[in-house]
C-alpha cells in the first residue's frame, strides 16, 4: 500500500482498522483521528483504485469491503 499510494500519511492507522475486520466505513477512520471525511474518502478511494476495497452503498452508507482479508477468510479451513 505504502509504495502506490504514497499520498497516503497515517498508512499504519489506516491499514490497522482496515484489516480489524473486513469491512469499513469512513466513520471509523474519522473515529480514530486518521483524518477528516473528505481525507479519508479519498483514501479509500486510492485503496479502491488498487484494488484493495471494494465500496457498496447500503442506504445513505457506503461500506468499503477488504476484499483481500475476505477472500482469506472464505479460504481458511478449520481442521
Amino acid at each position: 500500500i505504502r509504495a502506490k499510494a504514497t499520498h497516503i500519511r497515517q498508512i499504519h492507522d489506516l491499514t490497522e482498522i482496515l484489516f480489524a475486520q473486513p469491512y469499513s466505513r469512513i466513520e471509523f477512520f474519522v473515529n480514530a483521528g486518521i483524518g477528516s471525511r473528505k481525507t479519508i474518502s479519498s483514501y479509500l478511494k486510492a485503496l479502491e483504485e488498487l484494488g484493495l476495497v471494494v465500496p457498496y452503498r447500503i442506504l445513505q452508507h457506503t461500506v468499503y469491503i477488504n476484499s483481500p482479508l475476505l477472500k482469506l477468510f472464505s479460504n481458511w479451513q478449520i481442521d
